[in-house]
């Protein structure tokens, strides 16, 4: 009923979804289509950013899995940040990252806010 996505905070999926996300962003045939989902995927980033404490997800909203959340690296979402920023490509390091490589060659760029 309030929020963005369905699944919130869940370490390992976001990776199955963020791509198509981006997908709809960098092939819509429409500029308001282009533009509504450019700024849904700011506000999923916004999101996700409000939650970090030095590269670890924290706060109420945040799932604990042992594989996942000890490590900042194993975030599926941490991983297409720093692919997104361009601080570490990680597109073929990992099952099931295509949305990495999505980010690495989409059009999409952060606001500077974020």
């Amino acid at each position: 009923k309030f929020g963005l996505l369905v699944e919130v905070a869940s370490p390992p999926y976001g990776k199955w979804i963020m791509g198509e996300f981006v997908n709809i962003y960098e092939f819509a045939e429409l500029d308001h289509v282009r533009d509504i989902f450019g700024m849904f995927l700011h506000a999923l980033w916004a999101d996700y950013a409000i939650d970090q404490y030095e590269g670890f997800r924290v706060g109420p909203k945040c799932r604990v899995y042992p594989q996942y959340s000890f490590t900042s690296k194993r975030d599926s979402y941490s991983l297409m940040g720093r692919e997104l920023l361009g601080v570490e490509s990680t597109h073929y390091e990992h099952y099931g990252m295509q949305s990495n490589l999505i980010l690495h060659t989409s059009n999409y760029t952060l606001p500077e806010v974020i």
